[in-house]
């Protein structure tokens, strides 16, 4: 048995899927569901292709190659122009916001005799990538030169919020994605047909009623996985929180002082830490650390609390848990976007389904 195991409940990851598409789909936008935190895991991803989505979409090309599914595939990440000849072949849509990387992507799609979908990046305020939104001159230009080639379909305008700068969508920045793909439909006099405003973050503005007519898809990764929107670090309404659980082993269980004894530098992670005197504790080390997870993002059971992690050790203090532990048992932790991200790209954790 491996020592960490992540149990996925099939039946609670369902449910959240299929909440969110219809929450979408009732809104009158359409749904990718993004599997890249889960490197597309192909149970799961059946889950996704099963659904009512439109879409599934992943920020990597080899999890996308992967995927055999009936949805169309979307690459997140703008493409690098050292993948092109892979873009074209794994997936169906994609992010793009650099001219000399679409000019390379429309001679791959000739080599391969394929029309793929281009959707331009805009940058509203993020600052993250995209084309930023005061310099329309480029976007037009990037716009016409997708238009150019007849290997090339000019499918849509998207942009990304919350990930880096922490900016939220609003009206004010989905307005400006509006207005923007507006001037593109009047200066070409084409459809464009998606407008993609954004992730999870943006689910409490479609909820308010308040996400401007013209925006008409949203790409939700964490609120179907986890349940939750760390933007505004709160539960998705209608969706489980739980529908995974990190199971560590417990290696060691012993009574020890609560301050490190000796002269103290920074640890190994360059972090000068302090521990606050609470005498001898009962203290537990589990099979998982930093090189597995985000320990950061990992809730502990009632009467277990977290002291920290080292590469391969995380230190729990379970002086409060009432003894209901012994050496060999599996500890559950709930699990956080980012916890769930570090351990589904890690080999060193299991995966168990539970639900089905």
């Amino acid at each position: 048995m491996c020592p960490t195991i992540l149990e996925v409940d099939m039946r609670k990851l369902a449910h959240n899927i299929d909440h969110i598409v219809n929450t979408v789909h009732n809104a009158g936008l359409s749904c990718a569901i993004v599997s890249k935190c889960v490197l597309s895991d192909p149970r799961i991803a059946a889950l996704i292709d099963a659904s009512a989505a439109d879409y599934i979409a992943d920020a990597r090309l080899p999890n996308l190659a992967a995927l055999h599914c009936a949805k169309p595939r979307w690459l997140l990440r703008i493409a690098a122009p050292s993948e092109v000849e892979a873009v074209v072949g794994s997936c169906e849509l994609s992010h793009h916001s650099e001219r000399y990387t679409l000019g390379l992507l429309a001679e791959a799609a000739a080599r391969q005799g394929k029309r793929h979908k281009v959707v331009l990046m805009s940058d509203v305020g993020d600052l993250r990538e995209g084309i930023i939104y005061d310099d329309t001159e480029l976007l037009l230009a990037t716009a016409q030169q997708v238009l150019e080639s007849p290997y090339l379909e000019l499918y849509g305008l998207s942009c990304n919020l919350s990930c880096f700068g922490g900016i939220l969508p609003d009206q004010n920045n989905m307005t400006t994605l509006h207005a923007l793909a507006e001037q593109i439909r009047r200066r070409f006099d084409i459809e464009l047909p998606l407008i993609s405003g954004g992730a999870t973050s943006s689910l409490p503005l479609l909820a308010q009623g308040r996400m401007p007519r013209g925006v008409n898809n949203l790409r939700i990764g964490e609120a179907a996985l986890c349940g939750y929107d760390t933007s505004g670090r709160q539960a998705v309404p209608g969706c489980y929180q739980d529908a995974f659980t990190l199971q560590a082993e417990l290696i060691e269980l012993q009574l020890k002082p609560s301050v490190p004894i000796g002269r103290s530098g920074v640890n190994a992670f360059g972090e000068t830490v302090v521990f606050p005197e609470r005498g001898r504790r009962l203290r537990g080390i589990v099979s998982i650390g930093r090189m597995d997870t985000d320990f950061t993002a990992l809730t502990p059971p009632e009467g277990v609390e977290i002291l920290g992690a080292s590469s391969d050790h995380m230190i729990l203090d379970l002086q409060q848990a009432g003894g209901r532990y012994r050496l060999g048992d599996h500890i559950p932790f709930g699990v956080g976007y980012s916890a769930l991200l570090r351990a589904c790209a890690g080999p060193f954790i299991s995966k168990r389904y539970i639900g089905e």
